[in-house]
């Protein structure tokens, strides 16, 4: 790497070779192809989901200060990996290294920070009590395996295991922006194909012509402003339940357990006084569940959908109105993980079901309300 000076402060632009050439982003809002250092004075934290945003003053050698801020990991995320909101106190002195905004001023992707002339911290670092950089702090909490009347006690916080990217990874990932139809995310898992019946196939054709223009810039590159993950809505009935790892919620009183997920606070309710469904159903992003107890397995069914794009487990895929879902919830022998199975089938739409598994473990810090506040666009130019 060659490291250039920009200005007579304190930033300091890198100029990666390789892999790193050419035009790159995170999600289309930052260029990873160019890294540099920055030290300013925090201002304020923008303790946030999707992600927090760390504000600070830079000074340079003439004594001009130029307002900054720099992203950072979901605020429940840093939570769980043991960082706090004191630790961006105002007047910290805080150095970042990290990569600017496509576009936006005096923006940046934080990788690594330094509060204090401390050490420096990996964007991704787990952290005990004292802000040190251990190891995985991921969960793994004892309870009680059976509520009073002998079920299975599946209440309580439960969280995916933290997905740890390293640095490589994240330019390996992240690293290019998107053009409309790509997608360059980590495949964690295997891909959900669907294929159409007849019918399925003209409700496809039709949705594509009624589909609007894709926002994109003079490279063909898709702008922020115009992607759809920005609106703080959920993404995927199923993906959603560990998606970002953050902590959910499970309560089971009487004849209802209710599933509170981490992330964009949706929540289901599924009644297990009930064996079919009612007729006069109101359809719904989350459905209506009815389950029952199968010996120590929790049958949960589905139905009742409306209308977009959350339920389904493959994005952009067409439904009618007889998609369903089934879930099965079992509990490992010693009670700390709970693993899901999933089958989401649509006779009218669908020539094949499709099918998928998940596990989270009991977590050590509480779920939370998500409390959707992205800022993302907040001085964007697109």
């Amino acid at each position: 790497m060659q490291r250039l000076p920009i200005r007579s402060g304190w930033l300091l632009i890198l100029f990666a070779s390789g892999a790193a050439l050419g035009h790159h982003g995170v999600s289309g809002q930052f260029d990873l192809s160019v890294e540099f250092e920055i030290t300013g004075t925090v201002t304020r934290v923008a303790w946030v989901n999707p992600h927090s945003y760390v504000y600070f003053d830079v000074s340079d050698e003439s004594g001009a200060t130029e307002q900054w801020r720099c992203e950072l990991r979901a605020a429940t995320t840093l939570r769980r990996s043991g960082w706090t909101r004191d630790m961006f106190a105002p007047g910290t002195k805080v150095t970042i290294f990290g990569s600017p905004a496509r576009r936006e001023d005096n923006a940046c992707y934080t990788q690594y920070i330094s509060f204090n002339d401390g050490p420096r911290l990996y964007r991704y670092a787990q952290l005990n009590e004292d802000q040190e950089a251990v190891g995985d702090n991921g969960p793994g909490v004892a309870a009680p395996a059976r509520l009073a009347n002998g079920e299975p006690n599946i209440s309580g916080d439960w969280a995916a295991d933290q997905r740890l990217f390293s640095h490589d990874e994240i330019l390996r990932f992240f690293g290019r922006p998107l053009k409309p139809g790509q997608d360059n995310r980590p495949r964690l898992g295997r891909r959900v194909n669907v294929e159409l019946t007849e019918a399925g196939q003209q409700a496809a054709s039709e949705r594509a012509g009624n589909a609007g223009d894709v926002s994109v810039d003079d490279e063909g590159l898709l702008l922020q402003t115009g992607s759809g993950s920005l609106n703080c809505q959920p993404r995927s009935f199923f993906r959603d339940w560990t998606f970002d790892q953050h902590p959910n919620r499970i309560t089971q009183e009487g004849e209802r357990i209710t599933l509170q997920y981490g992330f964009m606070d949706t929540t289901r309710t599924i009644y297990l006084d009930m064996s079919e469904h009612p007729e006069d159903l109101k359809p719904s992003p989350v459905g209506h569940s009815i389950g029952r107890w199968e010996d120590d397995v929790l049958v949960v069914e589905t139905t009742g959908f409306s209308a977009g794009p959350f339920p389904s487990p493959a994005p952009n895929t067409v439904r009618s109105d007889a998609y369903r879902v089934s879930e099965r919830f079992e509990l490992n022998e010693d009670g700390t993980m709970l693993m899901r199975s999933w089958t989401a089938e649509d006779p009218a739409y669908w020539t094949n079901s499709v099918s998928g598994q998940d596990a989270v473990r009991r977590s050590d810090i509480e779920w939370e309300p998500y409390n959707c506040d992205d800022r993302t666009n907040e001085n964007v130019r697109n």
